[in-house]
């Protein structure tokens, strides 16, 4: 899921109250990914008592609601939408740009224990988002409306001397892209369905004392009791079969030049094994050791892999220390434009022309808590990246009679470096967090062989800071600061119009960049209390921000614009909805 310009979250977190974030260590059961890992999730287990939430803002509202069917069956449901437009309709227009965004979904899960050991859970999410930036002087528009889907039902049963957890999954994607442009438009749909199944089994074989249901971690390699008396080992294994079936972006246009490629659906396998041994050692140290086993098909390309995982840990009083060295495939590929810089990613399979990507990765972590309320992380990295695939075309190849979105592909080769740090802590009513990545990320394209240059989607720099004050018991004000080199971008440099042909002539790939990113957000919240004679209470938040407080005109994308009243070409650059933006907003918990 994405949202436009950045005012909301991903997903619902009142529905979802559990976010993990694995950057570049990760355990062995995790999905044939190069990069790093969300997961969110929401509640484990059903809930005794009936409980929810009401917020109604001026951007948006949401719902979510928890009940009780019985001791051991809940429900849960939530909804959030979004009406921009309706109280903001004046601060989306500029000098000659309207922007119109809104966006809805919804949510359901369904929680069951049918045992002391075994729960079921089931989580239904839908989402729908639809963009448009319409240029008045110029009769140019750009129009996009995503969709997502996601399914999934796991049933996890804990015991002694085994744990065991399947998940069966279903996901979808689809995103039309539309440009219009004096005397032609183009539309450019994708999309992307994925369903599968994995089962994780861990097995306990032997420790100096405990058991599984008390002191297997989710995740050995960042497991926070490592350092214990005694020793303990276990085994993971388990597996997963994946279907796919993605219609990469095709193109159809009309108007000066007309062009209309189908949107065929393309269907691929993707069976995955994997084994870990992890063993708790004396003096604080921990070893994992793993092996990965993959095979992908995708009609006549077929595509497989054995790969290892190590991972060490120490810890030592405040400090403790973590190494991973792996080998990641990755099937799967999300591509998109280079010189719009905005969310038109589409999703292809590897194929004899698109390869299956592989990653050579070594990483550490070191993290220093130098009081309980304090803590500094710092996290370097290294990957060397094989056959990633780069989209090199651009937004006019689209007219082409002849569009094929895998002509436009190119494997790459190349390395991904940087590090993070994060410092947290609380100083007597303030706490709060500070964190900054440097994130590098280095291709070498065919036509330009002697340079290693930016991949589309470096990082570069990008930094945080949030801090939360407590002033009273009622009143907590907040602030946070966000900050993110420019996305990337190909410059044009000539265009020429040869009759009904238009010929484009590029700059360095990659060789542009949209401005800094950077923005300060404020908040201050009250909040009062009211007990209900049935035991339950009634929480009240009247929260008042201001977003953008000192009113930064950050870029959201760039484009390329052609006037046909005096034949100019420009870069035309697109600003965030965010600039000065108050915004009151009531929440009402029921617990």
């Amino acid at each position: 899921p994405y949202h436009f310009g950045g005012l909301f979250s991903i997903l619902n977190e009142s529905h979802f109250p559990k976010v993990t974030l694995r950057k570049s260590i990760h355990p062995v059961s995790m999905s044939s990914r190069l990069g790093g890992c969300i997961s969110v999730d929401s509640r484990d287990y059903p809930i005794r008592k009936p409980r929810g939430e009401v917020n109604v803002g001026m951007m948006a509202s949401s719902l979510s609601a928890s009940v009780p069917l019985s001791n051991n069956i809940s429900v849960t449901l939530s909804g959030r939408i979004a009406y921009l437009n309706l109280l903001y309709g004046w601060l989306l227009k500029g000098h000659s740009t309207d922007i119109s965004y809104s966006f809805g979904d919804g949510c359901l899960s369904f929680n069951w224990l049918p045992s002391e050991r075994d729960r079921v859970k089931v989580t239904l999410l839908a989402n729908s988002d639809r963009l448009v930036m319409s240029e008045r002087d110029m009769l140019n528009d750009i129009g996009m409306r995503w969709r997502n889907a996601v399914a999934s039902a796991s049933w996890i049963r804990t015991g002694r001397k085994l744990t065991a957890s399947t998940t069966a999954f279903f996901s979808y994607f689809h995103n039309r892209l539309g440009i219009t442009l004096p005397g032609q438009k183009l539309h450019a749909p994708s999309g992307i369905w994925q369903a599968g199944v994995k089962t994780d089994l861990n097995i306990h074989l032997g420790s100096g004392g405990g058991s599984l249901t008390s002191s297997y971690p989710d995740d050995p390699v960042t497991d926070d009791s490592s350092c214990s008396t005694g020793s303990s080992h276990w085994l993971q294994v388990g597996g997963e079969l994946n279907l796919a079936s993605f219609a990469p972006q095709s193109a159809v246009a009309s108007g000066m030049v007309s062009a209309d490629s189908p949107n065929v659906w393309t269907r691929c396998f993707e069976a995955r094994l994997f084994a870990g041994w992890n063993r708790r050692l004396p003096a604080c140290f921990m070893l994992s050791a793993g092996l990965k086993g993959s095979l992908y098909g995708c009609g006549s390309y077929h595509s497989a892999h054995l790969l290892p995982m190590l991972t060490g840990s120490w810890q030592k009083g405040k400090h403790r220390l973590v190494a991973h060295l792996s080998a990641y495939p990755q099937y799967l590929h999300q591509i998109g434009f280079s010189e719009i810089g905005i969310s038109s990613n589409f999703w292809i399979g590897a194929s004899e022309r698109v390869p299956a990507q592989l990653a050579l990765a070594v990483s550490l972590a070191w993290e220093y808590d130098p009081a309980p309320e304090w803590r500094l992380k710092v996290e370097p990295y290294w990957k060397r990246i094989l056959r990633q695939p780069e989209y090199v075309g651009m937004v006019f190849d689209l007219v082409d009679p002849d569009y094929d979105a895998e002509n436009h592909i190119e494997s790459v080769s190349g390395f991904n470096t940087g590090c993070s740090l994060t410092l947290s802590g609380t100083v007597g009513p303030v706490s709060g967090w500070a964190g900054y990545s440097l994130g590098i990320a280095r291709r070498r394209f065919h036509d330009f062989p002697d340079r290693l240059l930016p991949a589309n989607t470096e990082p570069l720099h990008s930094g945080n800071l949030f801090l939360a004050w407590t002033i009273t018991e009622r009143w907590r004000a907040g602030l946070n600061f966000v900050m993110a080199s420019g996305r990337p971008v190909t410059p044009v440099r000539e265009v020429y119009m040869l009759g009904e042909t238009v010929i484009v002539t590029y700059g360095s790939r990659n060789s542009d960049r949209l401005p800094l990113y950077h923005r300060l957000d404020l908040s201050a919240t009250y909040t009062c209390v009211t007990n209900l004679s049935s035991g339950h209470s009634l929480r009240h938040y009247f929260n008042l921000s201001l977003i953008n407080a000192y009113g930064q005109r950050n870029v959201e994308f760039a484009y390329y614009r052609l006037d046909t009243s005096d034949y100019s070409f420009r870069q035309r650059r697109v600003y965030s909805l965010i600039r000065f933006m108050p915004s009151l907003s009531y929440t009402l918990e029921f617990r």
